[in-house]
């Protein structure tokens, strides 16, 4: 199942608008999720502006970090590439617990850099169906941010 998919139907992807709708906070997402004034996406590859161009790199890179975040906690604690557990409402713990055991490993020994071999950022390319209204708002809220990236 697509990373989309499962988002959408997840509790998380269910509360989001209510957790961050309105709230001028979002999370980024590459061109398969839903643009909304929650979910920052880059703007679709064709007739790009500079001003466009300019905001599509930053977030690109802002998302890159946080892939190869991802990229390292997997790589170092690679069980959770084949997380099977009967109790699924642990599943959250686990991850977490592994969070901060990551952390504390690179608070104390640093970053392996040898983990980012191979470690690439996720361009999804299915689509999924956007509300209108949840779409407008995230465009006029990305037209807003590529327009203080100017200065």
């Amino acid at each position: 199942m697509h990373d989309a998919r499962v988002f959408e139907n997840s509790a998380l992807g269910r509360q989001l608008p209510q957790i961050l709708g309105g709230t001028g906070y979002h999370i980024l997402g590459d061109q398969a999720y839903p643009l909304s004034d929650y979910l920052m996406k880059s703007y679709p590859r064709t007739r790009l502006t500079e001003t466009r161009r300019r905001f599509n790199r930053t977030l690109n890179s802002d998302r890159a970090c946080i892939e190869r975040a991802f990229a390292l906690l997997k790589n170092k604690w690679r069980r959770l590439k084949f997380l099977y557990m009967l109790r699924l409402d642990l599943i959250p713990s686990v991850i977490i617990t592994a969070c901060c055991l990551h952390n504390f490993v690179i608070e104390i020994d640093g970053i392996d850099q040898g983990l980012l071999q191979g470690a690439e950022v996720d361009e999804n390319e299915d689509h999924f169906y956007e509300d209108n209204n949840n779409r407008l708002n995230g465009k006029a809220k990305r037209d807003r941010i590529a327009s203080m990236l100017e200065f």
